[in-house]
């Protein structure tokens, strides 16, 4: 399910989403304003409610996507199940503003996992999710040139084997953690979060990553607690 340009006010609801193939690309549902770097389009205010999706992919599959200019979202309540062979994104927010992902269960299984990735998407609120990934590098929560979102009351099981360093499968850097920032993202609140790293660190931030605030966690890891 994908709306494109212009696509407003839409609820997607008390849908079971299966999707299964060896295409690189498989996603379940999303939304995107206009292509990176464009304009004059919008996808305004969607909600994507209730959802059971399940994508089962050869290199890469996404549960739920968020792109350029798809403001306002809300991701209420949704099952997201995933496996492939090389990556796996639970919900990916990629310049997007003001998103709102709470209770959501996302389940994963790849070489390497991202629950919830953000790369340039501001003031979102990311609550009471529960985030599970296996494989060889596994992080809950990814953000880059993140700034400003309140990451709150989640359960995040990061249980990865840290087989191959070496593996890229994304410009933002793969990572044994529950919660990894980079690029600057400034002014996020980590609060209240149960978090639990079979390696790594549960909350992990680059030196450039600073003004955030990390509070009442639960955090339990091979490189910190």
């Amino acid at each position: 399910i994908d709306f494109y340009y212009d696509c407003d006010n839409n609820v997607i609801s008390k849908n079971k989403i299966n999707v299964t193939g060896m295409d690189n690309y498989l996603y379940g549902a999303g939304a995107i304003a206009h292509p990176t770097g464009g304009s004059g389009t919008t996808a305004l205010n969607n909600m994507f409610v209730d959802n059971e999706i399940y994508v089962n992919g050869g290199y890469m599959a996404e549960g739920l996507v968020f792109g350029p200019g798809c403001n306002g979202t809300k991701a209420l309540n949704n099952k997201v199940y995933l496996n492939a062979d090389n990556v796996t994104y639970g919900v990916n927010l990629e310049s997007s503003l003001n998103s709102v992902l709470m209770d959501n269960v996302i389940s994963m299984q790849s070489d390497v996992v991202y629950g919830i990735e953000a790369y340039g998407s501001n003031g979102n609120i990311i609550e009471s999710n529960t985030i599970s990934g296996e494989g060889k590098l596994v992080s809950g929560f990814v953000g880059v040139k993140t700034n400003n979102n309140i990451i709150q009351k989640n359960t995040i099981t990061s249980d990865g084997s840290d087989a191959d360093k070496s593996i890229s499968r994304d410009v933002i850097k793969a990572s044994n953690s529950g919660i990894y920032l980079e690029g600057a993202s400034k002014g996020n609140f980590i609060d209240s979060n149960i978090i639990t790293t079979k390696l790594g660190y549960p909350v992990d931030l680059s030196t450039d990553s600073t003004g955030n605030t990390i509070t009442n966690n639960y955090l339990k890891g091979s490189k910190g607690s």
